[in-house]
């Protein structure tokens, strides 16, 4: 054991016991550039872990366009050679944040103590919460200790990208929390501003609305049989078993998209929720001006939806939305939804919080039957040459070359990355549930879990 790595081990066990040297360690052999170590050599790999030229500022150019949730805490997946220390050391506005390093490769982290003397930076080792494991379940368990999986939605977690092309299939729970963050961080980046704009509009609307817990409380109780109404393509084979199992004790809750379907097929839903933040959510509504059935929209919607008129308009705030946390506006806790990235989850959790005792599924497919994307009367059929909407179709050959790359098949059926995200998220709130009876309707879909599938 070298002077520098004793010294920087009595350092980090002053602060954190947990952290060990692992028996019969070696260091990793790595190359340097101006004395700085940049590459290292590790499962037969050579992996540039950071800039040969200045490794600070390479950490310093990821982080301003990573930290997005100030006096938020701020997970550094990847300790690399350490640089991470030095850069913090040099933030002092972020000292004030809970910090937390994961790696998930102990060697690397050591070797990093055997060539880089770190007592300079032990005001910030003392504040900062170390996981060094190769152990999924250690990392997660102490991750989740301290932070939950809500809301890793609304931390920075800033991702040290040669770490994540590392890690091999006994870290895939943690590769799929990372891919979701990093999905996330896209989509913010694509849709961050127009949210932030949507908000500002949609709050001038709040007076003449009413919160979801309003709505909550008048319907309570109040219905046996929810129905969920999506725009799949088995939506087509429904409508006349949503007629037949339609009555008094039952509440007809239909998502957007799938509004035009149903009035096409004389069918009125109870109401209609709306969360897309895009402007094509006007097409959704676009078949007449006025509607007797109430509204229910997120504060990140679209406010082209506000061009209609409705029975009444309910409000309800996504809960741990990196929109929302950016601004210090207090809404009641009873008016925050958690439904995730899909509309029909926050359906399915408003018919649950009615206390319906069944709730049948419409069109829920999680994937294209038919070659289909949508069902035939919905906007997003209607506002493409029908043949775009085809799979299979001559004229599809571009679409079909991004399907190839995008899409995947589960069970000979073509779905997605994403449906499959959201069927998860949506099959988590049915098994906590288990008190409620699920069915899933004349579906030619993907099966979902703890639900029975009839046909009628």
């Amino acid at each position: 054991m070298n002077d520098i790595l004793n010294k920087n081990l009595i350092l980090f066990k002053k602060y954190h016991c947990d952290i060990s040297l692992p028996l019969n360690f070696t260091s990793l052999n790595l190359e340097t550039f101006n004395n700085l170590p940049f590459k290292i050599f590790f499962n037969n790999q050579q992996i540039i872990l950071n800039s040969k030229y200045n490794p600070i500022k390479e950490i310093e150019r990821q982080f301003e366009k990573d930290y997005i949730f100030k006096n938020k805490p701020i997970i550094f997946f990847g300790f690399g050679f350490g640089f991470i220390l030095k850069f913090i050391n040099s933030s002092l506005n972020l000292l004030s944040n809970k910090i937390i390093i994961i790696e998930p490769f102990p060697e690397i982290f050591f070797t990093a103590l055997n060539i880089t003397d770190f007592s300079n930076e032990e005001q910030i080792i003392k504040n900062i919460t170390f996981i060094i494991s190769d152990s999924e379940e250690k990392i997660l368990k102490k991750l989740f200790s301290i932070i939950s999986l809500n809301e890793l939605n609304t931390v920075n977690f800033i991702i040290h990208k040669p770490t994540f092309s590392l890690l091999s299939n006994k870290f895939n729970k943690i590769k799929s929390i990372i891919e979701q963050i990093i999905e996330n961080k896209n989509f913010e980046n694509k849709f961050g501003s127009l949210m932030e704009n949507n908000y500002l509009s949609n709050k001038k609307f709040i007076s003449s609305s009413f919160p979801i817990s309003d709505f909550i409380k008048q319907n309570k109780n109040k219905f046996e049989f929810g129905f969920l109404i999506s725009a799949g393509p088995s939506l087509d084979f429904c409508y006349a078993a949503i007629k037949k199992l339609k009555s008094k004790n039952s509440i007809i809750a239909s998502v957007d998209a799938a509004l035009i379907p149903l009035l096409e097929n004389s069918i009125i839903p109870d109401f209609v929720l709306s969360i897309d933040p895009q402007h094509y959510i006007f097409d959704f509504y676009n078949y007449q001006k006025e509607y007797n059935f109430n509204l229910i929209f997120s504060l990140l919607s679209s406010p082209d939806i506000h061009s209609f008129s409705f029975q009444k308009k309910y409000y309800f705030v996504p809960s741990q939305h990196f929109v929302i946390s950016k601004f210090n506006d207090y809404y009641e806790s009873d008016n925050f939804l958690d439904g995730g990235g899909a509309v029909s989850t926050y359906l399915l959790e408003l018919l649950i919080k009615l206390n319906c005792k069944s709730i049948y599924f419409f069109g829920q497919d999680f994937s294209f039957p038919f070659f289909y994307l949508y069902s035939k009367y919905s906007a997003f059929y209607l506002n493409a040459i029908i043949s775009l909407n085809k799979f299979n179709s001559i004229e599809t050959i571009n679409f079909t070359s991004f399907l190839n790359f995008e899409y995947l098949s589960v069970n000979n059926l073509y779905t997605s990355k994403t449906l499959l995200t959201y069927k998860k998220e949506f099959e988590n709130l049915i098994r906590k549930n288990n008190h409620i009876s699920f069915f899933n309707v004349n579906s030619y879909g993907l099966n979902i879990n703890s639900s029975q599938n009839i046909f009628i």
